[in-house]
């Protein structure tokens, strides 16, 4: 398992600039930090050049597995990625919990990385979006061992704030919108939800480059990114599978 993960490598975003450094994708941050080839000043702003989208260097989106301690070493864990499609057969009875496959983020660089904690999460159950020509911020209402929690408000309090009630039987199947320069940051710009009864949204403006966060047969129970300056820089997804 641990060599299909360091299969899945990533281009430096600086590549643009001449670095030719390949990676892991969870090794990306820490080696930007130190990248010789970085143009964008070191304080966490991402105003002068565009970052590449985090998940430039893949031919299709980017997924990063997150694998359950619980799974033991006779499994088998079949993964093929395919036109940003992905699909995944594990066989073994001794599984006791269904896979999260960490999806993104897609967006820029720039600001802190934040995430949803996913341990005993079960389902995503209320999205607050807030957006003007760009998307201001999100939060999310989920269930956790039973009990309602809701997370921090990612991002900043502007804009018009909407939200996204699923019913009992509605859960989210896909993430899309844009990302590209609001001003002088590098930001998601719009962004769309849906669920396998509805659609939600758009939410900002549809500029820049289109993305999408698929659930590829799976739910989505979860959110992490990148905010700053009290907009939205960058948005993935938890997926459960199974």
């Amino acid at each position: 398992m641990e060599r299909v993960l360091r299969s899945l490598q990533v281009l430096c975003s600086n590549s643009r600039n001449g670095c030719r450094a390949k990676m892991p994708y969870h090794e990306m941050e820490e080696h930007e930090k130190e990248c010789p080839k970085a143009v964008c000043d070191r304080t966490g702003s991402n105003a002068m050049q565009p970052p590449a989208p985090l998940h430039h260097g893949f031919s299709t989106d980017c997924f990063t597995f997150v694998i359950p301690k619980q799974v033991s070493s006779s499994t088998s864990i079949n993964i093929s990625i395919n036109n940003g499609e992905i699909k995944q057969n594990i066989h073994d009875n001794k599984i006791s919990a269904d896979p999260v496959v960490k999806m993104g983020p897609c967006g820029g660089g720039g600001g802190d990385a934040w995430k949803m904690d996913m341990r005993g999460v079960t389902r995503i159950f209320r999205v607050v979006v807030r957006h003007g020509e760009a998307v201001d911020a999100i939060s999310a209402l989920y269930e956790r061992d039973g009990q309602a929690e809701e997370s921090k408000l990612w991002g900043g309090t502007g804009g018009q704030r909407f939200e996204i009630c699923l019913r009992q039987d509605e859960y989210l199947t896909s993430v899309k919108g844009h990302y590209g320069f609001f001003d002088k940051w590098f930001i998601i710009r719009s962004l769309t939800f849906v669920s396998n009864q509805r659609t939600f949204g758009p939410y900002g403006k549809q500029e820049g480059a289109p993305f999408k966060l698929p659930a590829a047969g799976g739910k989505i129970i979860g959110f992490h990114g990148r905010c700053s300056c009290g907009l939205l820089d960058s948005l993935g997804t938890y997926v459960k599978m199974g």
